[in-house]
């Protein structure tokens, strides 16, 4: 189909591709070909109207042969790049894309996403010859890099530090939405891919820290012990991300943040405490207090003076999904259930001293035999 796409007034592309199922794909696949950041909308002109821009909702909306597609960002800093991201060192998330990827963990079933164009159509016919003969592609240098880029790129909206198992996930994701990608030989055909993975991972959270992205530069960050000379390196955390650093909201400073936060404190020494504006304020001062308690490292019980709010029972929660993209009471039930089994054993070698444990033991028991 030929489509002619405007990104901006002066940018108005023409491009021909095959129309795929969905509105949903044919927005991966125009973000991937232009490298588009942010969101953002697909709008076409409707002959119905006079050609007047409708928001394209159902794909069977476009005319079949050719149609004109206007790109309309939801946000007004967002823009576009003809920039790989393999050069691209400088690319970054803005602190409340990044904040808001994190409150999402990386799922187990990955969605890999459209590569560029050239690459996507290489894979196309790839797959075919595979489902034909079972013939696996001999890609080349740079379409494994544009590959990798972008599998990296929609890593990190998730996690700057993945696990083995998740970078297994990914790897085995490609091989299935692209089993022309294959490994001849392997046992599962993927291993390859998952090493590379891991690898390009490292080179891009490189590019990131080199680049001043927060979150992972101060796990590189060397410091000067001012008594001893000498130099320092924080280590990464590898089990949690206590070293989650994210940059300030965009067009808030310091200054503005510390305002909000002596707002946050006022409000927390109040006897009727508006826990609304308290989740508000706590979620809006995130970077700040997590510079503190990470560049300053403080006694808890500074913390606990400075940030009251952060030591109540639906903060606790927020923080730990914040953090660990997990939810804190669900977390601990699925956790508590592996042990119940040798928890009721226990009791029952160990509490027969023990009245109220002996008649709640009972009780369940009876609850058991019920079922």
């Amino acid at each position: 189909m030929l489509l002619r796409v405007k990104l901006a007034i002066d940018n108005i592309r023409k491009i021909t591709l095959e129309l795929p199922g969905t509105v949903k794909e044919l927005h991966s696949m125009l973000k991937a070909m232009f490298n588009l950041q942010g969101d953002f909308v697909i709008q076409y002109e409707d002959p119905d109207f006079h050609n007047e821009l409708c928001n394209l909702i159902n794909i069977t909306d476009l005319p079949k042969d050719k149609a004109t597609l206007e790109i309309v960002f939801k946000c007004s800093d967002s823009c576009f790049s003809d920039s790989s991201l393999d050069t691209a060192s400088g690319h970054s998330l803005t602190s409340d894309d990044a904040f808001t990827a994190r409150l999402r963990s990386l799922p187990e079933s990955f969605t890999i996403p459209f590569f560029s164009y050239d690459v996507e159509y290489r894979l196309k016919q790839g797959n075919e010859a595979y489902k034909i003969d079972g013939s696996v592609l001999s890609f080349s240098k740079d379409m494994k890099i544009d590959i990798l880029d972008w599998l990296a790129n929609a890593m990190y909206e998730f996690k700057a530090y993945p696990d083995g198992q998740q970078y297994e996930s990914v790897a085995k994701a490609l091989t299935e939405k692209h089993p022309c990608l294959k490994e001849p030989g392997s046992k599962y055909g993927w291993h390859q891919w998952k090493f590379r993975l891991k690898f390009k991972m490292a080179n891009y959270r490189r590019k990131l820290s080199t680049a001043g992205c927060p979150e992972v530069s101060i796990n590189r960050l060397k410091r000067r012990d001012e008594h001893s000379k000498l130099v320092k390196k924080k280590k990464k955390a590898k089990r949690l991300e206590l070293n989650f650093l994210p940059t300030f909201p965009q067009g808030k400073t310091a200054a503005v943040l510390e305002e909000e936060w002596k707002a946050l404190v006022e409000e927390m020494s109040k006897k009727k405490i508006d826990w609304n504006l308290v989740d508000k304020l706590m979620l809006s001062t995130f970077a700040l207090w997590r510079w503190v308690i990470v560049e300053d490292a403080p006694l808890v019980s500074d913390v606990k003076s400075s940030w009251p709010a952060l030591f109540t029972q639906s903060q606790v929660t927020a923080e730990f999904t914040r953090l660990l993209c997990k939810n804190l009471q669900a977390s601990f039930m699925e956790g508590l259930d592996v042990y119940v089994p040798r928890l009721l054993q226990m009791y029952r070698e160990n509490g027969a001293g023990i009245p109220e444990l002996r008649s709640l033991l009972q009780c369940l028991e009876k609850e058991v035999q019920r079922e």
